[in-house]
């Protein structure tokens, strides 16, 4: 299994809105992905107010490519988020036993 963790940190006065992309358009497509294991988003707490991470675990690469399509390393963004993010990472792991 793969684990891949996508970090946001939006930009200042965006948190409503990216929230709101992610839950009505990022997480439904993604739960629609065969080979998709599992989903969590974590929203921000106090002391990070503007950081979002979204952990998806996926039954193997050729599971996430067909999200992602061969560019699997780089954050997968619907249109329109990008403007809201000051910056993002992606990051991959692999599922030990």
């Amino acid at each position: 299994m793969i684990i891949r963790v996508f970090q946001a940190q939006v930009q200042p006065g965006m948190h409503g809105d990216f929230e709101r992309m992610s839950r009505e358009v990022a997480i439904p497509q993604l739960q629609a992905q065969a080979g998709l294991i599992h989903l969590y988003f974590g929203t921000p707490m106090e002391e990070t107010p503007d950081a979002f991470v979204m952990i998806t675990m996926w039954k193997d690469l050729e599971s996430l490519q067909g999200f992602t399509g061969k560019q699997w390393r780089e954050a997968v963004l619907a249109p329109g988020e990008a403007q809201m993010l000051k910056s993002s990472s992606v990051r991959h792991y692999q599922m030990e036993a």
